[in-house]
């Protein structure tokens, strides 16, 4: 394969830049075509958890393969009629998808081409060892969660007290709700704080870890409900046999470009690449059924909301147990739109798995999260998580600053890229015999050790990683920022701070700037040294061109970013209604 020139269509493989845009193209133009195969294939298990927190109907495009794989089928069509298949080899992670492609290149009489299905030794054995061993220790990990949470905590009794229930994660060194609601808890009044309970999902950890973490939230000053002490046996066996019930479904024919796709869609929906994240999310959706038969009165749900399918777990649960609970989503930031799953459809909310009401904390926000929904209903309420936009920084600081702070993703091989990136970066980078020092903040949920591997073994001396919790801190000592499909970005662009996005020569580009942010707050680069000369210019700019960025800035402030006011507080928590923005 050394010398042909190869076409790589395996779910986060590498293609070249051209191909990238093309097959980036394709993808948003088939988003509403992709919405409706998905509202097909629903309806007949409209009223089933076991398909909404299956990861093919989730539409999450970054945990299921499925819209990568019906992209490919239109991609690879596309170049066939254009004659632009100029390739010997094409790569794929799936044998059905190998055989939908052979069809539309034979009838098409492009016959060079050769396919072949990614057989490298490792990923077969891992995918093995899931599909035999994954779940039962899964099952285990999650009996160890449930003795210590029993040993930790014991049931909260709430005297009859209608409760907003707050959903929320946890994650080690991060055990109150900062993260991920910023400062609501502060703005809370004693009667909210006596009422309002936040729902922690642990995220998966060490079992060392476990400890630490159910003890850190046990000892909290807000109040927390912790799922697993609520939990039964039965209903980690409930979890436990998802893959055998799943089984149960019916998928009818599906043809697309008169090919039939329906072994695809059966090979994504029979063998999730997630199990521990689908498992989780069924102990949600019992936790919820527990409380209901507890008794346990909640006026209000929130929903931290992503649309993933712990989120339509969590809905469904309140739709199911809980039908005159107000449910809200707490839509905290903008995001790609090939994130597909954080944009509601309408089956979704005729299955009752999205909230009824979406707080939005920019008055622009509702643009984007409507674009499936015109009829979403939806509220204005502060930014809590983003409170530090407002907060001014000075011409001075900006202008002495020589920090770019470098927001990593959640993905390690990403993050590898990024760094080598970077490393290649900053060795070419210096201004007015100044050095500009190159801060790595890793995701919370990695270590630095997992990054810091053999080939990043020695790091130049102006690119240290930081071990500062606070984003806010690092970003308001920034120059520029720099990352992948970051949520901050944003928050960079409302105070000045100009944003260098990474695009990937591969794979969909998920941008998380909406449409309409003024082109001189951001730069997308795709090498080093696409990156080297964007930094060249933002690092060389004037006080006139710094000041000029925050102006701009603080128009995106503006439209994403609602201040913190007392009002805003009562809507979002519905103790007090006011103006029109009460609950339709």
């Amino acid at each position: 394969m050394n010398n042909e020139r190869v076409l790589d269509l395996r779910f986060n493989g590498q293609m070249d830049a051209e191909l990238s845009i093309l097959f980036n193209k394709i993808s948003n133009d088939l988003k509403h075509q992709f919405n409706s195969l998905i509202t097909d294939l629903s309806i007949p298990n409209k009223n089933n958890i076991d398909w909404w927190v299956s990861e093919l109907p989730s539409r999450n495009t970054l945990a299921s393969p499925f819209f990568h794989y019906f992209c490919c089928i239109h991609f690879v069509d596309e170049l066939v009629k254009n004659d632009k298949l100029n390739f010997e080899i094409i790569l794929v992670d799936i044998l059905n998808l190998k055989k939908v492609l052979d069809v539309i290149i034979y009838n098409n009489n492009s016959t060079v081409c050769k396919l072949f299905v990614d057989t490298k030794i490792r990923l077969r054995i891992t995918q093995f060892l899931k599909k035999y061993f994954g779940e039962g220790i899964i099952f285990f990990y999650n009996s160890v969660k449930l003795f210590i949470a029993k040993r930790i905590f014991k049931q909260k009794k709430f005297d009859n007290i209608p409760l907003t229930l707050i959903d929320t994660f946890v994650i080690p060194g991060y055990t109150n709700s900062r993260r991920w609601y910023g400062s609501l808890w502060e703005n809370l009044s004693p009667e909210m704080h006596n009422q309002t309970y936040f729902v922690s999902t642990v995220t998966k950890s060490s079992i060392s870890n476990l400890f630490t973490i159910y003890s850190q939230l046990n000892a909290n000053k807000e109040n927390y409900i912790i799922k697993e002490a609520y939990l039964h046996i039965s209903d980690l066996l409930f979890a436990f046999n998802y893959k055998r019930r799943v089984k149960n479904f019916k998928v009818k024919k599906i043809e697309i470009l008169n090919q039939d796709i329906t072994r695809i869609v059966e090979e994504c929906l029979f063998n999730p690449k997630d199990i521990y994240t689908i498992q989780e999310s069924l102990l949600t959706y019992r936790f919820i059924h527990r409380l209901e038969q507890k008794g346990v009165q909640v006026r209000l749900s929130i929903d931290w909301f992503e649309g993933q399918i712990i989120d339509k777990a969590w809905n469904l649960g309140f739709h199911t147990f809980y039908p005159e609970t107000k449910t809200v989503a707490y839509r905290a930031f903008e995001i790609s739109p090939l994130y597909l799953c954080s944009f509601p459809i309408p089956i979704e909310g005729e299955a009752g798995v999205i909230p009824q009401v979406f707080a939005l904390q920019g008055s622009k926000m509702t643009e984007s999260v409507k674009v499936f929904m015109p009829d979403l209903k939806s509220i204005l309420i502060p930014s809590y998580k983003s409170e530090h936009v407002w907060k001014r920084k000075s011409k001075n600081d900006k202008t002495k600053s020589n920090n770019i702070i470098v927001a990593l993703p959640i993905s390690n091989a990403i993050s590898r890229y990024v760094i080598a990136m970077i490393i290649e970066t900053s060795k070419k980078i210096s201004h007015k015999n100044t050095s500009h020092n190159f801060i790595l903040k890793t995701h919370p949920t990695i270590s630095t050790k997992e990054l810091y591997n053999l080939s990043l073994k020695t790091l130049p001396p102006n690119v240290v990683f930081t071990t500062e919790k606070s984003f806010p801190a690092l970003l308001h000592s920034a120059k520029v920022l720099i990352t992948e499909a970051s949520s901050t970005c944003l928050e960079a662009i409302a105070i000045g701070v100009p944003v260098i996005l990474i695009k990937r020569e591969y794979g969909l580009f998920h941008s998380p700037l909406p449409e309409g942010i003024d082109k001189i707050l951001y730069k997308v680069c795709s090498s080093a040294n696409d990156l080297i000369i964007a930094l060249n210019e933002y690092l060389s700019m004037s006080k006139l061109e710094q000041e000029k960025l925050i102006i701009k800035g603080h128009t995106v402030r503006d439209n994403y970013f609602e201040p913190i006011t007392k009002e805003g507080t009562n809507r979002f928590m519905n103790f007090k209604q006011t103006g029109n923005h009460n609950y339709a």
